[in-house]
């Protein structure tokens, strides 16, 4: 199991072992089938249209997990992000539920997870069995996310993956007096506050979304707005409130 460097999965069955900080002992087919029980529907996996000539995103319903381990008798729980960190950053991901994708039926009414190892993928994996519902790229070259070792349990520790439907949750989202985008504070860019944006949209739908701008300069705003429509169609889904300066910009 890999406990540093870039990831392309958190979660693995056999044969992705070196992609991946925890291998599942349970076969693809058998947590597909555990999630559908507790009523989710899978969706699909990242794919390219060829009738369409265009890119779809994984889909499928949202999943939460939670890793359970023993430290010297006491039970630990811990979010798979804070086992994680951003490659550019070295900060932890936004916490956000993954898609349960459901990867690929073949022919022979097997999953290939069970045949390729795509778990819990952190980049497109056209077979995953749970997806990330942001587009992230697969090539070495542009991995976003590594393992965080100081915070992952030793090699060869017996660790439960539980998977639960998602809990609604809300980040914080604003444009700060810079014209930069913070979700909970940190920097984030426009892809992440899209995505972020349309999971609340779907934990809470029809809810809209605050979007503070922060005495952020007007043309900033009208620019921000700009980018964020291409990735949000839905002009609904947001609700910019404007704060002054007085209360937003740090003192010096």
């Amino acid at each position: 199991m890999l406990r540093e460097g870039p990831l392309e999965f958190f979660a693995c069955f056999p044969g992705k072992e070196h992609e991946s900080i925890i291998r599942l002992d349970a076969p693809a087919t058998r947590i597909y089938q555990a999630l559908g029980l507790i009523g989710l529907e899978p969706g699909h996996p990242p794919r390219w249209d060829d009738a369409a000539q265009r890119y779809e995103p994984a889909a499928g319903a949202l999943v939460d997990l939670t890793v359970e381990w023993r430290d010297a008798g006491a039970l630990r729980r811990a979010a798979p992000y804070e086992w994680l960190a951003e490659i550019d950053t070295l900060r932890p991901p936004p916490p956000r539920p993954w898609l349960f994708s459901g990867s690929v039926i073949r022919p022979d009414r097997r999953l290939e997870a069970d045949l390729s190892g795509a778990g819990v993928a952190l980049v497109d994996q056209s077979d995953a069995l749970l997806s990330l519902s942001q587009q992230y790229s697969n090539a070495n070259a542009e991995l976003w996310v590594q393992a965080d070792t100081q915070a992952i349990p030793p090699l060869d520790t017996v660790v439960t993956l539980v998977f639960t439907p998602a809990e609604p949750r809300r980040y914080r989202i604003e444009l700060d007096w810079r014209g930069q985008w913070r979700v909970d504070g940190a920097l984030a860019d426009t892809p992440l506050v899209a995505d972020l944006i349309g999971l609340m949209r779907r934990m809470r739908p029809g809810e809209t979304v605050v979007v503070t701008s922060d005495a952020a300069l007007r043309a900033d705003i009208r620019r921000a707005e700009r980018t964020l429509a291409t990735c949000i169609p839905d002009a609904e889904a947001v609700r910019w409130v404007r704060r002054t300066a007085a209360a937003s910009r740090p003192s010096r």
